[in-house]
């Protein structure tokens, strides 16, 4: 019946054999160690750089001045006296242009030059409501006028070429 030699069942024999199988068997083979990578080595190439740009120095701007207002010229000048003022206040015109002024106020005004070309004054006299005045201007230059009743109102005349 037995197949097996009577020397494997020694005491402890058995036994002896299952230990040496089952540790066999238990035992997990353990893979040798990775070798540790070494990261490659990088040789960089310099990149050319560019220098950077001189700064060119920004020009200061010249602010241009601002150029006086002018009045616009008109092909019959007229200005109107009312709420004690000459309305407009300044006109221009070309040399032999004639300038008509209005009384339209309640109180009597006059025109009077207070500063003109040499020898190119004027003066209205008195006017009364609804009364005119009128002056041709041949000579070029700025004729600067008043009330004499009312020196707070004042205009100007400029006449061009």
């Amino acid at each position: 019946m037995a197949f097996y030699s009577k020397s494997l069942l020694k005491p402890g024999a058995i036994f002896g054999v299952a230990v040496a199988l089952l540790s066999l068997s238990c035992a997990k083979a353990t893979p040798p160690p990775a070798p540790i990578a070494t990261p490659p080595v990088v040789q960089s190439t310099p990149v050319p750089t560019t220098p950077a740009p001189t700064p060119v120095p920004t020009p200061a701007l010249t602010p241009s001045p601002t150029p006086a207002p002018t009045a616009t010229p008109q092909a019959t000048p007229r200005i109107t006296i009312q709420n004690f003022a000459f309305s407009p206040g300044t006109i221009a015109v070309t040399k032999g242009a004639t300038v008509f002024w209005s009384n339209a106020d309640s109180a009597p005004h006059t025109v009077s030059s207070t500063s003109t070309p040499s020898g190119q004054e004027f003066d209205s006299g008195g006017m009364n409501r609804g009364q005119s005045f009128s002056r041709t201007f041949t000579v070029a230059g700025t004729y600067k006028y008043r009330c004499n009743i009312h020196t707070s109102m004042t205009g100007t005349i400029v006449v061009s070429e």
